[in-house]
């Protein structure tokens, strides 16, 4: 198994950026009627009786990509392993490691490059401590706790796909 962790950095970052494509959006780009009464000034043109569906289509293509070729393997590989009791939670904690990381856009509108620490990807994910003990000293304990446990998690993931994609391999070779 000759896999490693960055080849599977960059495998789960083909699955992500599949997830959040551009492409996925293609076709719903088209104003709406709130838009088209804002930018007539609530006096929007009488249709010209043309057919624009073909002319939508073409502007709707540019949006589209091709997939990555390794796009289908590992999509098959995550959505295994999230479909599995034992697994989904390692599988989410890997997935969170690798999306949330990036920028981060505050209220006042202003973005700016955030690598976000395992703290804050659980609290994102949902799995941070609840109610922690009033001591700061045991809360601080529990926190290190569920932080071990995140991170060993994400290692538990890295073999869990080092085992498939090498189980994927063998099958290609095979064939």
């Amino acid at each position: 198994m000759s896999t490693n962790r960055s080849h599977i950095d960059k495998l789960v970052d083909i699955y992500l950026d599949a997830l959040v494509s551009i492409s996925n959006d293609a076709g719903w780009n088209g104003d709406s009627l709130l838009s088209r009464l804002i930018e007539f000034h609530g006096q929007i043109p009488e249709p010209t009786r043309n057919d624009q569906s073909n002319m939508t289509m073409i502007n709707a293509v540019q949006f589209l990509r091709d997939d990555h070729r390794d796009l289908g393997m590992i999509k098959r590989i995550i959505n295994q392993q999230l479909g599995t009791y034992q697994n989904t939670n390692k599988v989410q904690a890997l997935l969170a490691r690798r999306y949330y990381v990036g920028l981060i856009t505050h209220s006042d509108g202003r973005a700016e490059d955030r690598v976000y620490d395992d703290c804050e990807r659980m609290r994102r994910m949902g799995r941070a401590p609840c109610n922690l003990p009033d001591n700061i000293d045991e809360a601080e304990k529990v926190w290190n706790s569920a932080e071990r446990r995140f991170r060993q998690d994400i290692s538990d993931a890295y073999k869990i796909l080092q085992t498939e994609i090498w189980k994927v391999e063998q099958e290609e070779e095979a064939a």
